[in-house]
């Protein structure tokens, strides 16, 4: 695989972030505690926290709310992710014997190769996102 689809990889994989454990979401909101000033965060503070812990600032700000209805409401603080189970679809196994017996100069562009598989190409992709073989 080329250097150039290597960094495209990489680029479509960094802008992907999780929702966090609800461990991490824990530790966010006793960060934004401690960043606090007279009850008020600052103006970037969730940007901050945000990158210090690698989610997305739209987690790291709902986490916050969260935190806040909680304490106006006069109950524990519930800052755990809603999400329970297993979620998402089922990953379904690609094959990669066909790919093995391909001509090797009729597998050096993703869409070939997804054209001798029978599987899209964004499929694909995400299935070499994900540490796969190549």
């Amino acid at each position: 695989m080329s250097s150039c689809t290597h960094i495209v990889f990489q680029f479509l994989g960094a802008c992907r972030r999780k929702e966090g454990s609800d461990e991490a979401r824990k530790q966010v909101y006793q960060t934004l505690l401690a960043r606090r000033k007279n009850g008020r965060l600052g103006r970037n503070d969730t940007r901050h926290v945000s990158s210090q812990f690698g989610l997305h600032i739209h987690t790291v700000q709902k986490v916050w709310r969260r935190g806040k209805e909680s304490l106006a409401q006069g109950i524990v603080v519930e800052v755990t992710s809603r999400k329970r189970g297993c979620i998402g679809h089922k990953p379904i196994p690609i094959d990669l014997e066909p790919l093995h017996r391909i001509p090797l100069n009729e597998r050096m562009t993703l869409e070939e190769v997804s054209k001798h598989l029978e599987i899209g190409k964004a499929r694909l992709i995400r299935y070499l996102r994900q540490g796969h073989p190549r």
